[in-house]
């Protein structure tokens, strides 16, 4: 038996029937019709398999002894995917998918991604180790380690990105704390001369009020009259510089990285489920 597509495989099961110490000059063993000698009863059911046929045919068998006749019997077995589908190919597709969503989380939101990264990857291998109780231990690789690998490197892969994206975001998050405290030392020196320039303004005002009130005191008594225009003096405008720092270039990498994988990653396991399904159905 060959598990190399399980679980996508058919079986070929064989049966003989052979006499065992009479030859074929002393016994001929023969089908009794060559239609159809065996029938199926179609109440019968086999849980994991579908019958597809049976095939009959007559057969001699030649040893030192002499030649012995054969009536062999073979059945055509078709696996059931319904359990697999089910118990392995949609969980891990699920879960793959849901390693997705830390795509479009914030590359700050440490605890979230990692969390989501790590239980994803937790619950895959689960899987397998439960899939893989059921399936004769062999050399080969099987239908369903393929597909288990793939869905593992796909989650596996979600995770790395997230520690390249974490990187870049970390390091670029650093270089922008160190360009504002540079920015901030450099506009020290304006911010000092500002507010000295708004002491002197503050005190020239106020001597400046003290002596319009004598000037307008002196029109009235002249003129007689009680209107009079204010002067007040003019104040300079300062226009501080603009102290924001743009976010720097290993910041906006880590969002490119994420822009990327949102597409990249859909893309590729879409191209690896054609591919696998393709071949393990289609060709082998």
């Amino acid at each position: 038996m060959w598990l190399g597509k399980y679980p996508l495989d058919n079986q070929t099961c064989p049966l003989e029937l052979q006499s065992f110490g009479l030859t074929t000059e002393e016994q001929l063993l023969y089908w009794v019709t060559e239609e159809d000698p065996v029938r199926f009863r179609h109440e019968v059911n086999l849980p994991q398999f579908h019958l597809d046929g049976i095939h009959t045919h007559n057969a001699v068998m030649t040893n030192m002894i002499g030649n012995f006749s054969n009536l062999v019997l073979k059945l055509s077995l078709r696996r059931e995917l319904g359990y697999h589908i089910i118990q392995s190919y949609i969980p891990m597709i699920i879960l793959v998918m849901g390693s997705w969503v830390s795509f479009w989380l914030d590359a700050d939101a440490i605890v979230g991604r990692t969390f989501l990264g790590v239980m994803t990857l937790l619950t895959v291998n689960t899987i397998i180790a439960t899939v893989g109780k059921d399936v004769p231990i062999v050399s080969y690789a099987k239908a369903i380690d393929i597909w288990a690998g793939g869905c593992v490197t796909f989650v596996f892969g979600a995770f790395l990105e997230y520690a390249a994206v974490s990187y870049y975001n970390t390091r670029g998050n650093s270089e922008t704390r160190k360009a504002r405290v540079k920015k901030e030392d450099a506009l020290l020196p304006f911010k000092l001369m500002e507010s000295s320039r708004r002491a002197t303004m503050r005190a020239r005002a106020a001597s400046g009020s003290d002596e319009d009130a004598e000037a307008h005191a002196h029109d009235r008594a002249s003129n007689g009259t009680g209107s009079v225009l204010q002067r007040r003096p003019a104040q300079p405008i300062m226009r501080k510089p603009d102290a924001e720092v743009p976010r720097h270039k290993h910041c906006i990498q880590a969002k490119r990285i994420d822009l990327i994988s949102r597409v990249l990653f859909p893309t590729l396991f879409g191209m690896f489920n054609v591919g696998y399904w393709i071949v393990y159905i289609l060709i082998l």
